[in-house]
């Protein structure tokens, strides 16, 4: 008995399709505006020589300002 072309064809893509749901790996991607896109460290900064404009190059603006009153 031969199985039609057709059938051999319908069979492979239900056989792909059927593969490919198992390797979906989801990708993690944060915001542009999340702390992840400025990695840093206490030790990236040397209390009394790291300037706040260095602080800003590497971490970028503050999300909020809070007014200190001392």
């Amino acid at each position: 008995m031969k199985i039609p072309l057709s059938m051999k064809r319908m069979a492979l893509v239900a056989l792909l399709v059927w593969i490919s749901t198992g390797c979906y790996v989801p990708i993690h991607k944060s915001s542009p505006e999340s702390r992840e896109h400025f990695p840093a460290s206490r030790s990236d900064f040397t209390p009394g020589e790291t300037t706040r404009a260095d602080v800003l190059l590497k971490m970028g603006e503050p999300d909020e300002v809070v007014s200190t009153a001392w």
